[in-house]
C-alpha cells in the first residue's frame, strides 16, 4: 500500500498510470505516481541512449545502518519509469515493446548472467540487496560480478544493484563501472512529529558519486559530499506483484541461510579436530610455520582460528596469574567483564 503523503507536486512527471488510476490513494493529484523531474529527465536520456549500443549501471544504497527503508521499491520505481520511456522509443522505431516484472529481479550474483541472457535487449535488470555485494573484493563472487560486467555490455541492459552498504562495494565497480548512486533515507518532520517517513533519497551523478566514495569511504560518511539532487521523493509501493516478490525473497533468504550454515559447521569441526594436534606440536617446540607445513593449514588460518602459540602462552599466563591471585588473601578476583582482556 502506498504511504499517504502530501508531498506530491503539481506538474511532476507521472508513470504507471494503468496501475494507479486517479483515486487510488489519498492526496493523488493525477493518474499514475510521480517521479522527481530531474531524475525523470536523466532516465529518459538513458532510455534513448541505450538503443545506441549502450549499457548503464545504477547503484542504490541505504543510509548507514538503515533497513526497511524502501531501496527495493525505489529500484522498481526507476525500472518501471525507464521501461515506459524505452518502449516509447521502441514504438517509434517499429520495434517490439519490453516488459518489467518479477523476471527482471534476481537476488544472487550467480543468477545475473543467466537472467541477463534471457531478457530482451534494453531491459532493466535488478540485483536486489544481495549480501554477496559486500563480500571481500577478491572473492570468487566479486570476480564473477566483474566478469559479468566485462561480458554483458553487448546485451545493452540497464542494471540496478541494491547494496547493503555503498562503501563496502569494490572501488573499481563503485567508481568506474557505475553511472549513479541513489541513497535512500528516512525523513523526519519534527514540526508535525512524523518520524521515519519512507519515500526519500539523495541522488549522486557519476562525478559526485566518485567524489563521495573518495571523500567518505574512510569514515563511512554519506554526508561527505553534497548530492546532485537532495531529498528526491518516490512512492513506496511495489511495481511488481508484492506477494510474489515477498515469497521469492523469503525463499532466497532460506536458501542463503542453509548455504552459509554448512560451511560454518564444517569449519568448526575442522578447528576442533586440529586443536589437539596443534597443541601437541606446540608442546614439542615446533614453530607456527612448521605446524602449518605439517597440518597443511596456512599460518593465517591458524591465527584466525585461535590455534597459535600466542593464544596458548596467553592462556597459560592467565592461568598462572589467576592461581597466584587465589593464593593471596588480600587480592580480589574481578568478575568477568569488569577488567583486563577477558571482556
Amino acid at each position: 500500500m502506498i504511504t499517504e503523503t502530501k508531498v506530491e507536486e503539481t506538474g511532476m512527471p507521472r508513470f504507471a498510470k494503468d496501475k494507479y488510476p486517479l483515486g487510488t490513494y489519498k492526496y493523488q493529484r493525477a493518474e499514475g505516481i510521480p517521479i522527481h523531474r530531474d531524475i525523470a529527465n536523466l532516465l529518459s536520456i538513458y532510455a534513448q541512449s541505450i538503443l545506441e549500443d549502450m549499457q548503464f549501471i545504477g547503484l542504490i544504497a541505504g543510509s548507514l545502518g538503515g533497513v526497511r527503508m524502501g531501496k527495493s521499491t525505489l529500484a522498481q520505481n526507476i525500472a518501471r519509469y525507464y521501461t515506459e520511456k524505452v518502449n516509447e522509443n521502441l514504438v517509434e522505431r517499429g520495434m517490439n515493446e519490453i516488459e518489467f516484472g518479477m523476471k527482471n529481479i534476481v537476488f544472487k550474483i550467480e543468477d545475473l548472467h543467466k537472467r541477463a541472457e534471457e531478457l530482451p535487449k534494453y531491459s532493466c535488470l535488478i540485483l536486489d540487496e544481495g549480501d554477496d555485494l559486500t563480500v571481500h573484493h577478491a572473492s570468487a563472487k566479486m570476480r564473477e560480478l566483474k566478469s559479468f560486467f566485462q561480458k554483458s555490455g553487448q546485451l545493452n541492459l540497464f542494471i540496478i544493484l541494491i547494496l547493503p552498504n555503498f562503501f563496502d562495494f569494490p572501488k573499481n565497480l563503485a567508481r568506474d563501472r557505475s553511472n549513479f548512486l541513489a541513497v535512500v533515507k528516512f525523513n523526519h518532520n519534527h514540526t508535525q512529529r512524523k518520524f521515519f517517513q519512507r519515500g526519500f533519497y539523495d541522488y549522486f551523478n557519476s562525478k559526485d558519486k566518485n567524489k563521495l566514495y573518495q571523500m567518505g569511504a574512510k569514515y563511512n560518511d554519506l554526508d561527505a559530499v553534497k548530492p546532485t539532487y537532495k531529498n528526491c521523493y518516490f512512492h513506496g509501493d511495489y511495481l511488481v506483484d508484492e506477494k510474489e516478490y515477498r515469497d521469492m525473497k523469503a525463499k532466497d533468504f532460506e536458501k542463503y541461510s542453509e548455504d552459509h550454515k554448512k560451511p560454518h559447521e564444517e569449519k568448526d569441526i575442522k578447528v576442533e579436530t586440529l586443536r589437539p594436534v596443534v597443541e601437541n606440536l606446540m608442546q614439542q617446540g615446533l614453530t607456527m610455520q612448521q605446524i602449518a607445513d605439517v597440518t597443511q593449514v596456512s599460518r593465517q588460518s591458524l591465527f584466525r582460528w585461535g590455534l597459535n602459540k600466542k593464544n596458548e602462552l596467553q592462556s597459560n599466563s592467565n592461568n598462572n596469574i589467576n592461581n597466584n591471585n587465589r593464593n593471596e588473601k588480600n587480592n580480589v578476583m574481578l568478575p568477568p567483564g569488569l577488567g583486563g582482556f577477558d571482556d
